[in-house]
This record gives structure tokens, C-alpha cells and sequence, in this order.
């Protein structure tokens, strides 16, 4: 059996919240109510959510994504060196 990440849960229940808020009566009367403090009791569930995801799929996706953009930055830089570099020019 598949164990959930801590990360998915909390986005579940950030989804969930957030879908419960978007009712605008039900959840307009809760948060007028209680004098805005829910929204910021969702910012700050919102902040945890994103480090346990950051910290948890950092060896998946984050690391991906950082490889493949420096690879390309470092193979366009160059060639573009050797282009630059290689420009017909001799040194005679």
C-alpha cells in the first residue's frame, strides 16, 4: 500500500480549505466573522505546505529542473563562445 507524503496531505487540506473559503456566504460569513483570521491562518498553512513539498520532492523535481536549466545555460554560453571565438579570423 502507496504511503501518503506529509506534503500531499497538507495540499488536500490547503485545497480543501481553500474550496470551503471560496463559498461566498458560508465561507465569507466564517471569515468576516472571526475578523479576517482565517486568511491568515491559510497564508501560514500555505508556507508550511510549500517547504515540506520543497524539501520533499527537492530530489525529483526541483533537482531536475536546476540541472537541465544550468546544462542549457551552460551549453548555449558556450556555443556561444565558440562562435565567438571561431569567427573565421586568422592570427597570420
Amino acid at each position: 500500500m502507496n504511503k501518503l507524503k506529509s506534503s500531499t496531505v497538507l495540499k488536500w487540506i490547503s485545497g480543501g480549505l481553500e474550496a470551503f473559503w471560496g463559498f461566498p456566504i458560508i465561507g465569507g460569513t466564517f471569515v468576516i466573522g472571526l475578523a479576517y483570521t482565517p486568511l491568515m491562518l491559510m497564508f501560514i498553512l500555505h508556507i508550511i505546505t510549500l517547504i515540506f513539498s520543497l524539501i520533499q520532492d527537492k530530489k525529483s523535481a526541483w533537482k531536475y529542473t536546476w540541472n537541465h536549466y544550468i546544462r542549457n545555460c551552460l551549453d548555449s554560453n558556450i556555443r556561444y563562445a565558440y562562435a565567438y571565438f571561431d569567427c573565421g579570423v586568422s592570427n597570420d
